[in-house]
């Protein structure tokens, strides 16, 4: 069973890991944004996460919106919708991710 203390420190990590990310570079070139939220940033989200994997609406909706969080940090895509900010990254949802693996 899922603890959802479990879950608030996976999206601290994963706060954490953005806000680094955003601070360390002073570019907001998309592609290597991109690159480096795939490398550091969501997998923090997705370790292990076939076995912990959430079922609760609220677990899933706060993993979700570290993703949604990150997006909005690109200068670019910020007045698009999730789902646009989405489709231009070439990204799925983590519950899609979730779900093919």
């Amino acid at each position: 069973m899922l603890h959802f203390a479990n879950v608030n420190n996976v999206v601290f990590k994963a706060y954490t890991r953005i806000a680094m990310l955003t601070r360390g570079f002073s570019t907001r070139n998309t592609t290597l944004l991109r690159g480096a939220y795939i490398t550091y940033g969501r997998l923090i989200l997705e370790y292990a996460s076939s076995v912990w994997n959430p079922y609760l609406l609220k677990h899933i909706n706060a993993l979700e919106r570290v993703q949604r969080h990150f997006t909005k940090r690109i200068t670019v895509l910020r007045n698009l919708s999730c789902e646009k900010r989405l489709v231009c990254l070439d990204h799925d949802t983590l519950e899609c991710r979730r779900l093919k693996a």
